[in-house]
């Protein structure tokens, strides 16, 4: 029996950029919607390559592994950097597949429990799944990380503070009276 029910499978992923030695690697929970960045060395992705090899079937790991790029060479041109990060994103797309795509075979599970420890899957967990228990949260988060962005903004904070200050020490029906009021004007003044 293959050990797969814990597993994510609907994980997506890109290599999305290179930095200080480091590639950021954008991932995509399909079950939850959740997404995020993890920031891995080349050498985090050779072991993930050795962890592959020990794992998967020689047919299997020979065909993904003909994907992986060299190392860097001493000198990178930006050039070199795309295309092995472009090769460093195929090669673990293929390995995120082999769950849904791939033969199952009595290691199967713990290749797939590598790469979600390389994605940092386990730090999340809990959050994913309450994700999946409550698809709504992900968009009331997400609209309330825009809001923030936007209430943020310097140029806001006047605006912010002009109905704050006009709101001070009211309450109820005249509390909504002065939030109109101190709205108003400021659309005026925009006008």
């Amino acid at each position: 029996s293959v050990d797969v029910v814990e597993r994510r499978p609907a994980l997506c992923c890109r290599v999305v950029d290179y930095d200080d030695e480091t590639y950021a690697v954008w991932t995509l929970d399909g079950r939850s919607g959740a997404e995020w960045r993890v920031r891995r060395s080349f050498a985090r992705f050779r072991d993930v390559r050795s962890i592959v090899k020990r794992l998967a079937p020689r047919d299997v790991y020979e065909e993904l592994d003909r994907t992986f790029p060299d190392e860097a060479a001493f000198y990178d041109t930006v050039s070199s950097i795309q295309d092995r990060c472009r090769a460093l994103e195929t090669y673990l797309r293929r390995c995120l597949s082999l769950l849904l795509t791939g033969p199952h075979h009595n290691k199967a599970g713990r290749l797939h429990a590598c790469l979600e420890d390389f994605l940092d899957v386990p730090a999340r967990l809990a959050s994913l799944e309450l994700l999946e228990r409550n698809p709504d949260a992900h968009l009331r988060r997400a609209a309330q990380v825009a809001a923030h962005q936007i209430l943020a903004t310097p140029s806001l904070d006047s605006v912010v503070s002009t109905i704050v200050e006009a709101c001070r020490g009211k309450e109820g029906h005249d509390l909504l009276t002065a939030m109109a009021t101190a709205i108003d004007g400021l659309q005026a003044a925009l006008v």
